[in-house]
């Protein structure tokens, strides 16, 4: 399962539950956004932060801090993304979750570095 390579695995997860007071919610959710984004330049991205956003998605978490996002910024994703995917003609849609999974097959009109 994807949540077995979470950074966040071993953590307490009362940390991406923060107050709901606001004193307390920035500092708090800053801190458990750590794990998604990394601590410093270096960490980088949790490895299945994808996986943990879209689960959040799938299952409409009203609560928390998944993926890097807070459930009104899982809102506003989830009300944007269908009219972005509309929008979009089908190899951009593909070289998007391409570059999300980490795909390295050379694909038409892609040129791999070397």
């Amino acid at each position: 399962m994807w949540q077995d390579r979470a950074r966040c695995l071993n953590t307490n997860t009362e940390l991406f539950y923060p107050p709901r007071r606001k004193g307390q919610y920035q500092e708090s959710a800053e801190e458990a956004r750590k794990f998604c984004f990394g601590r410093d330049e270096d960490e980088g991205l949790c490895p299945v932060i994808i996986e943990c956003l879209l689960f959040a998605l799938e299952h409409e978490e009203v609560h928390g801090i998944w993926g890097g996002l807070s459930s009104r910024e899982r809102s506003g994703l989830r009300t944007r993304l269908p009219k972005w995917l509309q929008e979009c003609d089908p190899e951009s849609i593909r070289r998007v979750q391409d570059a999300v999974v980490g795909t390295t097959e050379a694909t038409p009109g892609h040129q791999e570095e070397t």
